[in-house]
This record gives structure tokens, C-alpha cells and sequence, in this order.
């Protein structure tokens, strides 16, 4: 993240509360370039099995790129700042890959108050369409696009990504795709 003082210590805690095994977890917050006191507030939470890692600012493919460098574990879950997640959220997604031919998952995401309007309800709806057509896909097997701000995928399948790419999520997908068909 770059500059996320006002999320961060909320997300920490949040991925702190998952409902996943704390031994099985490593925690890695990438600062791209952050001046704000982001680095300060993850700091804070070194004892709590939170690392810190700090890239000059380049934007969310060369964060994506030193947070793989430094991962560990077998199956890796990426994150944004900004949004909540569920405390089963994890364990949803690594129990996908007790089939190994899965490669990636993604969650879904919900709308604390989708009965409001203007941009909320329109988000809503945009969702309801988004998560229909990734119900499709399943159905016959097919890759499709999934959540930038809450994935998964095996560590044998991460892959670098250009770091002047705009949508990671999507070339991170194709990237996985393609090491899967070769």
C-alpha cells in the first residue's frame, strides 16, 4: 500500500482475527513508498507475526513482486487495504485447494448496506452481474477474473508480473493460466 494510515491498523487487525491456525500464518505488509505513518503503525505490530517490507515507490506490481520474493508458504493470500473481510474468509478459500488441481481462488464480495443508492447500490448491482457470470464459468471449468483485494493461489504458480502493469489481478490470472496449461 501506499500511504494507508487510515486502513491499516483496522486490516492488521482484522487478518489477525481470521479464523485460520496463527501458526500457519505470515503476515507480510508491503509500504510502496509510503511518507505517511503506515510503516510506523505496521511496525507496531512486528510481535504479532506482522513483517514489514518496504519497496520505493512503484506502484502495486512492484509491491506484489517483493512480497513474492519474501513469502514462504505453500499457499499465498493477497489482500487490500482497504476493504473488511470475513474471519472465515481464509479457511474458505485454502479449503479449495485440498483439490489439487486448483490453482487460485477468489472471494466474493459483499455489500454491508446494499439496499442504499447512488454509488453503493449501483456497485451492488454491478456484483450481483459480476459474481452470475463467474457462476457460469465454474459450471464449465473455466478460468475467470477474480478480486484483486482477496485471492489465493499456490506458491508454485506465483509469477513476477511487469512492474508497469495496471491490472494485476488480471495478468496475475493469465500468468497462472497459462503455467497451467504448459
Amino acid at each position: 500500500m501506499h500511504n494507508g494510515e487510515q486502513f491499516i491498523r483496522k486490516k492488521l487487525e482484522c487478518l489477525l482475527a481470521l479464523n485460520y491456525p496463527a501458526e500457519s500464518m505470515e503476515i507480510l505488509v508491503v509500504s510502496d513508498g509510503s511518507t505517511d505513518t503506515t510503516e510506523a503503525v505496521v511496525e507496531s505490530f512486528a510481535d504479532r507475526r506482522v513483517r514489514l517490507l518496504r519497496v520505493p515507490r512503484g506502484g502495486k506490481p512492484a509491491a506484489l513482486n517483493l512480497a513474492l520474493r519474501h513469502a514462504s508458504g505453500e499457499i499465498l493470500f493477497f489482500t487490500d487495504v482497504r476493504q473488511s473481510i470475513h474471519p472465515d474468509s481464509l479457511a474458505h478459500l485454502v479449503a479449495n485447494f485440498a483439490d489439487p488441481t486448483v490453482g487460485a481462488a477468489t472471494g466474493e464480495p459483499r455489500f454491508l448496506d446494499p439496499d442504499s443508492t447512488g454509488v453503493q447500490a449501483d456497485m451492488e448491482v454491478y456484483w450481483r452481474y459480476e459474481l452470475w457470470v463467474r457462476q457460469r464459468h465454474a459450471e464449465i471449468d473455466s478460468a475467470c477474473q477474480y478480486h484483486g483485494w482477496i485471492y489465493a493461489l499456490r506458491r508454485s504458480l506465483a509469477k513476477a508480473i511487469p512492474d508497469d502493469t495496471l491490472t494485476d489481478d488480471a495478468v496475475i490470472l493469465w500468468k497462472l493460466s497459462f503455467a497451467v496449461i504448459a
